[in-house]
């Protein structure tokens, strides 16, 4: 499993957003062979935080939506891995 750490900004005040409680992601592989939601976990750190099991090598995509942030799955740029065999 991947777990990864975020801070979410706003793109115009490039102020901090911490109060976001709706943030999931969408965690594909590459060429959409697997893809699955996950809820991500606000801490009161104002990171975030998405556990993501990663099933088997390959490159991952990672979008991040949150309808209180008027964050659209499709809107951000994506987080992007390769996961390889240790």
């Amino acid at each position: 499993d991947l777990e990864v750490r975020f801070r979410l900004s706003d793109a115009g005040t490039k102020e901090l957003r911490r109060d976001a409680s709706d943030v999931r992601a969408l965690a594909f592989r590459a060429p959409g062979i697997w893809q699955k939601r996950f809820d991500v976990v606000p801490a009161e750190d104002g990171t975030y935080t998405l556990k993501l099991p990663v099933p088997e090598p390959g490159v991952y995509y990672v979008f991040l939506e949150s309808h209180s942030l008027q964050l659209k799955v499709n809107a951000g740029r994506p987080l992007i891995f390769e996961a390889v065999e240790r």
